[in-house]
């Protein structure tokens, strides 16, 4: 892929270049290499440090095209149209211009709400929790956790093959989230029949795009879904967390800046955000400095300079442990992820827009 300038490209790209760039958890690279890939680069590392093992040289754009399934995964939840990617049986990182998924993201941010929108609702509506965020201001915590902990379940038995597969229908999935005696969350809840992809059609259309790449992996593409979850709930943008060691803040620095060797240890959620109105602000607190050090997927100290991502590198490990051994659901798998990931505090407050 060919790197470019903001000075090299037409006007018009250079602002779908800025809307991309201010639209990002933490980043992905996106067409024209606008980011610097935190997200994938992530995955890549946990890749690495996990039982599952990767080569230590990989990069994330020179890793194989079986390893960047797990990146698709990963980005999918930036791009569940997948309008980043154009079309080939032979390759799955031909990047798109990016157009389609930019008129999708501006229609979400200027428009009403749209159920055949998927861009616009994981990005402003009602699946916000696809990035560990709340659909709306106010929102109740266990409200915005219960729904995580549905795509949760499902993309990660899917992932493991354990009593849901790729030919199911969206709608007929039975997993069920429970927030309390009254409210509860399934996947027919969210995909309807009138809307896109509608509650018939597949979990394979989900989280595939029905795409003619012949070396798909759904079960790559529904753990790095999983990934970019657990990685977006470490981000500042998307959550506000327990800050476990604020005596190895930098003092002055407006609690970003930790001591040499040191980083965020996070803790429980005691807020998750929600994207209408962050603005800017979201952005520029989960994006990687370009001042700052490169990240090395092979060294996880690499990742300390950013709020989250050396917390969110270390669960991913995790995760892929449990996936790789094949754990059960209800074998470990969900009580860490209550306990360890998503667990709120005792104040945790409803939903809202700072950072």
């Amino acid at each position: 892929m060919v790197s470019v300038t903001m000075a090299s490209i037409p006007f018009a790209v250079s602002i779908l270049l800025a809307f991309f760039q201010s639209a990002s958890s933490f980043d992905i690279e996106g067409p024209w290499d606008i980011n610097t890939p935190v997200h994938e680069t992530l995955t890549l590392s946990s890749l690495m440090h996990s039982t599952f093992g990767v080569d230590s040289s990989y990069t994330v754009d020179g890793a194989p095209l079986d390893i960047k399934e797990f990146f698709r995964g990963d980005m999918w939840n930036d791009d569940p149209e997948c309008q980043m990617f154009d079309e080939k049986d032979d390759d799955n990182w031909n990047f798109s211009s990016g157009t389609v998924w930019l008129s999708k993201f501006l229609a979400g941010q200027l428009g009403d709400y749209d159920e055949g929108n998927l861009i616009g609702r994981s990005h402003f509506w009602d699946l916000q929790f696809f990035h560990s965020m709340g659909a709306a201001l106010g929102e109740q915590p266990d409200d915005t956790r219960a729904k995580i902990m549905l795509w949760l379940e499902v993309a990660y038995k899917i992932s493991i093959e354990e009593g849901i597969n790729g030919t199911d229908a969206i709608g007929s999935v039975p997993v069920t989230s429970v927030v309390n005696e009254t409210t509860s969350y399934r996947l027919a809840d969210f995909f309807t029949a009138t809307s896109t992809p509608r509650s018939t059609d597949s979990l394979d259309t989900l989280f595939t795009c029905s795409t003619q790449y012949q070396g798909v992996d759904i079960r790559r593409r529904a753990i790095g879904s999983c990934l970019h979850i657990v990685q977006d709930s470490f981000a500042k943008g998307h959550t506000r967390r327990e800050l476990l060691n604020p005596e190895d803040l930098v003092a002055g620095s407006n609690r970003t800046e930790f001591v040499a060797g040191k980083y965020a240890e996070l803790g429980a959620v005691e807020n998750f955000h929600s994207y209408v109105d962050q603005g800017s602000a979201h952005a520029d607190a989960d994006h990687w400095d370009a001042g700052w050090p490169a990240m090395d997927p092979a060294e996880p100290t690499s990742f300390d300079r950013l709020w989250g991502a050396r917390m969110a590198q270390e669960k991913g490990v995790q995760l892929l442990d449990f996936w790789q051994a094949g754990t059960a659901w209800g074998g470990g798998v969900e009580d860490w992820l209550l306990d360890e990931v998503f667990s709120l505090s005792p104040d945790a407050t409803p939903s809202d827009n700072t950072v």
